[in-house]
């Protein structure tokens, strides 16, 4: 401890030491260079002297002249030059400002070049590019650019949402125009306007495919009728052909909307949660509107018959049938392709991911469209085995096993067998994975099909007693064959009313034994069901018309 005591007391006394030394070095300095500070001293008393002289003297005027004329001769001679190198100045800078600002300089060129080419990519392109280096420079000539480039972006904003607008158009489009919408106006919401625009373009086509109801409701002639029928038909599919193209479009832009695909992600993201969840309700109530109105529309169309089917009258309202008969054969012919039609499109719908309640609204709509083919046509062929007794020849075909008889029985069978086979094709096959229901799963539809069977079963029994009838009531006492090929009698011979009667029973014996059991065999092949009371109630039908028969005989 002491030591360092010690230690610290030598360094301190040394610092002391050095402290006196220091101020005796100033004054060294100064006496050793004494002679050449006095020096320093007479200089500035020289110079301070001559400069109070030369003020009194006026000495620096001309030397003030001397330099204005040095200046002036300067300026006479280099002066031209000189402005000639501000002026090569200016217009050096001048052309790389244009150089550099060429693209801005030619951009309303470029732009009104592009959108006659249809280059559209481009002019959006350009028009970004063009925001970011107005953004970087302010001149008076850039902002008379600038205000004809905007009148640009305007009329590009109304040619891109008449395009936008048009219906239909594909989805590859409708995205497309959004996107350049959305660039040239990030604030404005372009998709939703198109949806919009598109389902209120797609109602109003869908509402003019539906036939005017005051026509219907109208006393009118028979040639207008089956022309309201036609175009009714045509108007449906129509709206079918409508439905299946834009819908699916517009449900796929939907769903893109709804999972904000067609603009790029924003930093608003609350702003447009809340955007998108008020407006989920609205894409509900769009598509409801547009399923409906085209239900409405179909159902209007071939749903709302003023006339009764067959298939529902009683026997004494045979003869309102008869009177609509060119109605009915109208609507045969248009009415299963236009319900495949309506099924094409309902089944496009259905495979959408669309609520389950319009799916039921849709399957409903097909499933009463099946029911009225399946009574046009029952109709239809009730009409046409109710004049198949026009269509006798009273040509014999003999058979060991099935005995004498003519080709109207077969020809019965084979007309049931087609208008079976068409049935089966139109409304008894069903997509059962797509939510389309089995027709005879329906009690209404089994109820319908076993009536509807059993008056055609019961139309060709009729059809025997016009014959015979017919037969009975002749004033001659034979019948001239329409063939001229028989088998059992030469073409020079005429059928007695006897020979016509036996015929006709014969043909009915061959019904009863052969024909309808082939029949009831199609029927429960194709599902039918019922088909045992249809015939039991038949065959009372047919021994009937047996015992009437032989009470003619």
């Amino acid at each position: 401890m002491l030591r360092n005591f010690d230690e610290l007391n030598q360094n301190f006394e040394h610092l002391q030491r050095t402290r006196v030394d220091n101020k005796g070095a100033s004054t060294t300095l100064v006496k050793n260079n004494i002679a050449s500070f006095m020096e320093a001293v007479d200089i500035m008393k020289d110079i301070r002297r001559l400069s109070a002289d030369d003020r009194k003297k006026n000495f620096y005027e001309p030397v003030i002249k001397l330099i204005e004329e040095i200046s002036r001769i300067a300026h006479s001679m280099y002066d031209t030059d000189l402005a000639r190198k501000d002026y090569s100045d200016t217009i050096r800078n001048a052309l790389n400002v244009i150089q550099r600002y060429k693209f801005i300089f030619h951009l309303p060129q470029t732009i009104e070049r592009s959108v006659k080419r249809e280059e559209y990519e481009k002019v959006i392109n350009d028009l970004v590019r063009a925001r970011a280096a107005f953004e970087t420079v302010d001149s008076k000539v850039f902002r008379n650019i600038q205000r004809e480039v905007e009148q640009q972006i305007q009329n590009l904003r109304t040619l891109f949402r008449q395009r936008l607008t048009e219906f239909p158009s594909s989805i590859d489009d409708q995205k497309l125009f959004i996107r350049y919408l959305h660039s040239l106006d990030p604030r404005a919401d372009p998709a939703w306007d198109c949806i919009i625009h598109q389902k209120a373009a797609l109602i109003d086509v869908l509402r003019s495919c539906a036939v005017d109801p005051k026509q219907q409701q109208q006393q009118q002639s028979h040639e207008i009728k089956l022309h309201i029928h036609d175009q009714a038909t045509a108007m449906v599919d129509q709206a079918c052909d409508v439905l299946t193209t834009a819908f699916p479009d517009l449900w796929y832009l939907i769903q893109l909307y709804i999972k904000r695909k067609l603009y790029p992600l924003s930093e608003r993201s609350e702003e447009i949660d809340r955007t998108y969840m008020h407006k989920a309700p609205e894409f509900l109530a769009l598509t409801k509107e547009i399923i409906q109105t085209f239900v409405s529309v179909v159902r209007l169309n071939l749903l709302s018959r003023l006339t009764t089917t067959k298939s529902d009258m009683t026997p004494t309202q045979d003869d309102e049938l008869y009177a609509n008969a060119d109605e009915t054969y109208q609507r045969v012919k248009t009415l299963p392709h236009c319900v495949q039609n309506c099924r094409l499109c309902i089944l496009r719908l259905v495979s959408l991911d669309i609520q389950v309640d319009f799916k039921k609204d849709l399957q409903e709509l097909m499933f009463d469209l099946r029911l009225e083919c399946f009574k046009v046509i029952m109709d239809h062929a009730c009409l046409e085995v109710s004049r198949l007794n026009t269509q006798e020849t009273w040509e014999l075909e003999y058979d060991e096993q099935l005995g004498s008889h003519t080709k109207l029985p077969n020809l019965f069978h084979d007309m049931v067998v087609t208008k079976a086979n068409i049935i089966n094709e139109n409304v008894l096959s069903a997509n059962v994975i797509k939510g389309e229901r089995k027709f005879f799963e329906d009690k209404e539809a089994t109820k319908q099909a076993a009536i509807a069977v059993y008056r055609l079963l019961g139309d060709f029994a009729s059809v025997f007693q016009m014959l015979i009838k017919d037969c009975s009531s002749s004033t001659s006492n034979s019948i001239e064959p329409l063939s001229s090929s028989t088998i059992m009698i030469n073409s020079s011979e005429h059928l007695s009313k006897t020979m016509c009667l036996v015929i006709i029973l014969n043909n009915f014996a061959y019904t009863r034994r052969f024909i309808l059991p082939r029949l009831k065999k199609l029927f429960l092949n194709y599902g039918f069901r019922g088909m045992d009371r249809v015939y039991d109630e038949t065959e009372i039908i047919y021994k009937r018309v047996d015992e009437q028969s032989f009470i003619n005989i």
